[in-house]
């Protein structure tokens, strides 16, 4: 099995080493969320199931979320058509129901027994067939960057409350001239660029970008719920977000030999989404 994670994770590579169509991107974000669903749905497996029923099962529901995060990624596009911050709530919907599903797959669970949102490292979850129970947990590594996107800048509550997304406003000083800088799920803008939908877009996929690897949180099942076991306050409390360090390796590698700044998958695609996609040298 680790055999098969390392050639996954070879084979994402070398398919976002590149600068991609839509078409392209929607079959990235389609096989992403198919084949690490199917991964993780084997090794939640239960002892009397098939290695190829289990496979295929978590495959099938994986690719259905991942073509949902593609459609919600589009309709972040909508934001600097329309000027209108408030498309990335429908978008993040979508976007949840999608990862939701991703999950369940690799979880290999129902295919809706869990769905949760996020709002910054803030986690609900519903449970919709156990008398719709709602339980509020904490992501660690979330927690962590949003602190460090607070340092030196100031909350800008009607971007959040218009979007749903944990947004910060800084100088130019702190951001190394960049317009604006996300970290996981949050991200801090230039004051001077507040208003700049196409900036506040490119941020947002992004965040999204961060939810596209949340299939690899059940491979570590087993760990977790030994943790939880162990303690109650982390049981009821705690999601251990382990995509953030899966999103934070692979933009790092993209970044090996980089000739501009867009040759990097990551920052293609949040651009190409939001009308960002400057001139490529």
């Amino acid at each position: 099995m680790r055999q098969i994670i390392i050639v996954f994770f070879f084979m994402n590579y070398l398919l976002i080493h590149s600068q991609p169509n839509e078409f392209e991107i929607g079959i990235y974000n389609v096989s992403l969320g198919g084949i690490g669903s199917g991964i993780g749905a084997v090794i939640n497996k239960k002892p009397n199931e098939k290695f190829l029923k289990v496979f295929t099962n978590g495959f099938l529901k994986g690719s259905v979320g991942g073509a949902l995060i593609f459609g919600s990624k589009k309709m972040v596009s909508q934001i600097y058509i329309e000027e209108k911050l408030e498309y990335n709530w429908p978008a993040k919907v979508l976007n949840s129901l999608g990862t939701s599903i991703i999950e369940n797959a690799s979880s290999n669970r129902g295919f809706l027994e869990q769905i949760h949102i996020n709002i910054g490292f803030n986690r609900i979850e519903f449970y919709p067939n156990e008398d719709f129970r709602v339980k509020y947990k904490l992501m660690p590594a979330a927690f962590v960057t949003t602190f460090v996107s607070a340092i030196d800048s100031k909350p800008e509550w009607n971007l959040m409350l218009r979007s749903g997304e944990v947004i910060f406003s800084t100088n130019e000083s702190n951001l190394n001239n960049l317009n604006a800088q996300a970290l996981l799920t949050s991200f801090k803008v230039r004051e001077s660029e507040i208003k700049n939908y196409s900036v506040l877009a490119h941020e947002i996929i992004h965040l999204y970008q961060y939810n596209d690897y949340n299939f690899v949180n059940p491979y570590f099942n087993n760990y977790t719920d030994k943790l939880s076991m162990a303690n109650n306050f982390i049981k009821s409390y705690i999601y251990w977000d382990f995509n953030s360090i899966v999103i934070g390796g692979l933009y790092q590698l993209e970044n090996i030999n980089r000739s501009n700044y867009y040759d990097n998958f990551y920052e293609y695609e949040a651009a190409f989404f939001s009308d960002t996609l400057y001139q490529i040298d």
